[in-house]
């Protein structure tokens, strides 16, 4: 039992430091190097004296991370994909779409917005702009027009 706690005690940090080269999380490389020395102190009639343990036990610690990755849960399914596919391609149209309304004259950009965005009515938008109804009319399907070019 003596010799097992000097073996442990020899060669911890150095197989802790050799799983750090092998992963990321910590936890999942103290894990490993628990896992190998169990396997170790289980196998170690396995062991041949006349061979480096140290090389026996890095290939016992690649062996557990190796099965420790496997057992963590994937970060990102096949939804998580497709939903960051989806609001990648909705960012780049309302990307598209800025663009769009940026490009408009200062009086077709007002209408749009007003219309589209803040609800006004036709009405209510030609009053603000001292306008006609039918100019308000003719100029926000003019926009729509050009917003529809610039998009296609």
């Amino acid at each position: 039992m003596e010799a097992r706690g000097e073996l442990y005690e020899a060669t911890a940090m150095h197989l802790l430091a050799f799983a750090r080269t092998l992963s990321s999380s910590s936890e999942l490389c103290e894990d490993a190097v628990a896992e190998t020395f169990i396997e170790i102190f289980r196998g170690a009639g396995n062991y041949t004296p006349q061979k480096n343990a140290y090389p026996w036990m890095v290939g016992i610690l690649r062996n557990k991370i190796k099965q420790l990755n496997a057992q963590v849960p994937t970060l990102i399914t096949p939804q998580d994909e497709l939903r960051a596919a989806v609001q990648s391609a909705a960012d780049e149209t309302q990307s598209d779409v800025h663009a769009a309304i940026a490009n408009l004259e200062e009086a077709e950009r007002f209408l749009v917005i007003g219309y589209y965005f803040f609800g006004y009515s036709l009405k209510e938008l030609a009053a603000m702009r001292g306008i006609s109804n039918a100019t308000a009319g003719r100029k926000l399907k003019t926009a729509e027009s050009h917003l529809h070019r610039f998009l296609s």
